[in-house]
């Protein structure tokens, strides 16, 4: 090793050497690691302390010692990764998200619900008066139309447009519009059909009564009148009765109807045997019924009719009338000659 030359030794530089270089400037990076190189090797060539010396400037550029390969190690990727990418500090809980809305995670997320929420309230709202007014708009046309049809003149009631039929012989037409002009006015819909009816079926000759409307201002009437089938004497004039015994009138002379020999009154074997007679009448075919001009009826079980040809029918009770009529027409057409026909017993008819 060589001795250190004593400062004697050296030869003087300086700028007023001639042949000398300038020395670079102190702040110089290039003067600095040569001086810094200069005292490496100086540290070097004098031994271990050069090493202590290397351990403690700790430079970028200095060589260390063999023992300090470590160290060279972690010092050398430390710089080259500061070199590299620079280390960011980590990013606060509550900072801005990746996408630099400035929310954090957790609070974008109860900001997105609580605007869900606000907007499915807004539209539950919107639903709410959407119904409402559809509501109101059905309850206003509903009431129109009540005003209209209950209490409007829009579908008053005209007799004029009110249609009877089957007023027959016994009932008067006069006396059915009577019962309708008290509704004169009245909407159709609050026209009482029931009670209309109900008066209708208090007039005389009325069987039965139907009443239905006819928009937009008429009625409909169809009526059942009771005819007269048989008339009964009764104090110098006739009761005029219907099949079920219903007197629909009176007159002085029976006319068509045929007179019913029997006692009009509240005697039950008079009643009976007038009822029997009004049985077989009613039994009759519209063509037979209008040939018997005469009934007699001294009791129930003894029911007579005559003919105009002068020919009695016995029909004797009012029982099994189906067979009894079809043999006395059987019979009329066998022997038209014949005077009597009992058909009493149908199963052994006797003429005479």
């Amino acid at each position: 090793m060589r001795p250190p030359s004593s400062p004697a030794g050296r030869k003087p530089t300086g700028p007023g050497r001639p042949g000398s270089k300038p020395a670079p400037a102190r702040g110089s990076s290039a003067g600095t690691t040569a001086r810094r190189s200069g005292r490496h090797g100086d540290s070097t060539a004098s031994g271990p302390p050069a090493a202590d010396d290397a351990r403690t400037t700790g430079g970028p550029g200095d060589a260390p010692a063999a023992g300090t390969a470590q160290g060279r190690a972690v010092s050398g990727t430390a710089s080259g990764t500061a070199r590299r990418s620079p280390v960011r500090a980590p990013r606060p809980a509550g900072g801005p998200d990746a996408r630099g809305t400035g929310t954090s995670g957790p609070v974008s997320v109860v900001g997105r619900i609580a605007e869900r929420d606000a907007e499915r309230r807004a539209e539950d709202r919107r639903r709410f008066w959407r119904r409402a007014a559809w509501a109101a708009g059905g309850a206003a046309v509903a009431l129109g139309l009540v005003w209209g049809a209950f209490f409007s003149p829009l579908f008053a009631l005209d007799p004029a447009e009110v249609t009877v039929t089957g007023t027959g012989t016994t009932i008067d037409a006069a006396d059915v519009r009577a019962q309708i002009d008290p509704a004169r006015g009245v909407p159709l819909p609050r026209v009482d059909t029931v009670t209309l009816r109900a008066r209708l079926l208090t007039l005389n000759g009325v069987k039965d009564a139907r009443v239905a409307h006819a928009w937009p201002h008429g009625l409909t009437i169809r009526l059942t009148s009771r005819e007269p089938v048989v008339a009964v004497p009764a104090g110098g004039r006739y009761a005029l009765l219907d099949d079920e015994g219903v007197r629909v009138g009176t007159t002085t002379a029976p006319g068509d109807v045929p007179v019913v020999d029997a006692p009009l009154s509240d005697d039950d074997t008079a009643r009976a045997a007038l009822f029997a007679a009004l049985d077989v009448m009613a039994a009759l075919p519209r063509g037979l019924a209008k040939q018997v001009t005469a009934v007699q009826a001294r009791t129930q079980d003894d029911v007579r009719t005559r003919l105009p040809d002068g020919a009695e029918v016995i029909w004797g009770s009012s029982d099994r009338l189906e067979l009894k009529i079809e043999v006395a027409t059987t019979l009329r057409k066998a022997e038209p000659d014949a005077s009597v026909y009992d058909v009493s017993s149908p199963d052994l008819p006797v003429t005479r």
